[in-house]
C-alpha cells in the first residue's frame, strides 16, 4: 500500500515550510527578486519559491542547495533536543519528558524528509553549470553535485528522503541520548 502524497505533506509539513523558506532567504541573500513565494500547499508542488534567475552559477548553486543546508542542521538541532529529553527521561525516571520528545523528534524528521533540492533545482544548477564550466571550477564541481542530485531525486521514489530523515534524526538522537547518559553516569 502506498502513502499518498497528501498524507506525507501533511505530517512533514515543518519541512516544506523550511526549504521554501531557505529558498527565500538565499534569493534574498543574493539580491534576486522574488516573484511569488508559497510556503505549503496540498499539491504538487507542496511549496515553491518563483524568483529571477541567477547571472551566476554560484548564485544558483547557493540559492537551490540552502534547504539541504537549513533543513539538515534544523533536523539534527531538534533532533538533539529529543535525545537530551530522552536522557533526561531516564535519569529523572519523570514520564512527562517522555511525552515532551515527540514534538521535537516529529519536527526533525519532517525537516530531514524535505532537506533534498527539487529536481528542478537540480535543473537550474545544471544549466548554470554548463553555462560556466570553462570559467570556473566551482561549476565543474556542480556537474558532480547536479549528478547527486538525480540520483537522490530517483532514489525519493524508493523512500530514500525517509531512510536520510531515519538515518539523520535516528543517528542524532542516540549520538546525544548517548553523550547525555554517559555525562549523568547512566548506561546506555
Amino acid at each position: 500500500m502506498l502513502i499518498p502524497g497528501v498524507l506525507i505533506a501533511l505530517a512533514t509539513f515543518p519541512g516544506v515550510v523550511a526549504h521554501e523558506y531557505a529558498h527565500e532567504r538565499a534569493c534574498q541573500k543574493r539580491d534576486l527578486q522574488i516573484r511569488e513565494v508559497c510556503y505549503f500547499q496540498l499539491r504538487s508542488p507542496n511549496g515553491f519559491v518563483r524568483h529571477e534567475q541567477p547571472s551566476r552559477y554560484d548564485d544558483a548553486f547557493w540559492i537551490s542547495l540552502a534547504p539541504f543546508t537549513v533543513n539538515t542542521l534544523l533536523a539534527v538541532a531538534f533532533a538533539v533536543v529529543a535525545g537530551v529529553l530522552l536522557s533526561v527521561t531516564r535519569a529523572t525516571g519523570m514520564g512527562l519528558f517522555a511525552y515532551a520528545t515527540g514534538p521535537p523528534a516529529w519536527l526533525a524528521f519532517s525537516f530531514a524528509w524535505h532537506a533534498m533540492p527539487s529536481k528542478d533545482d537540480a535543473e537550474n544548477v545544471y544549466e548554470h553549470a554548463k553555462r560556466e564550466w570553462r570559467t570556473s571550477w566551482f561549476a565543474r564541481f556542480g556537474f558532480l553535485v547536479v549528478a547527486a542530485l538525480y540520483v537522490w531525486h530517483y532514489l525519493s521514489y524508493l523512500w530514500f528522503d525517509a531512510l536520510y530523515a531515519l538515518l539523520v534524526v535516528g543517528g542524532t538522537i542516540w549520538l546525544s541520548y548517548a553523550a547525555t547518559s554517559d555525562a549523568v553516569g547512566l548506561p546506555v
